[in-house]
């Protein structure tokens, strides 16, 4: 789980755990359905508490999500490559080069994107 701040303070803020494993990498939400105000507070409260952090909207999606049903993408379809072999492979439909694989996206993958077929 990367939320960037203290996980106690994210679930009391939340009013539940927190999922695991939530990525904004992709992501879709109903925009009428966001409580805006209670937006506002996780963001003032989790600034107060440790300042801006890398994964300051990640944290917030996890608490948004935290005790509501909500669907993973399935893992064959969300890929996230661990190594360069995979990255040659080119599965899965979504393609999410955080952390060390951004290298290989900068490097390699962004090649293969504009080479796919645009049908």
């Amino acid at each position: 789980d990367a939320y960037g701040y203290d996980r106690a303070l994210l679930d009391r803020l939340a009013g539940h755990p927190l999922p695991p494993k939530v990525n904004t990498g992709l992501i879709g939400l109903h925009s009428p359905s966001l409580d805006w105000p209670r937006l506002e507070l996780y963001a003032r409260e989790l600034l107060a508490s440790k300042g801006i952090d890398h994964f300051l909207e990640q944290a917030m999606t996890a608490m948004l999500l935290a005790g509501r049903p909500f669907h993973y993408a399935p893992p064959a379809d969300y890929f996230i490559p661990t190594d360069l072999a995979s990255v040659h492979a080119r599965t899965g439909c979504f393609h999410h080069y955080a952390g060390p694989a951004r290298k290989w996206f900068y490097r390699l993958a962004w090649q293969y994107a504009l080479a796919a077929p645009t049908s």
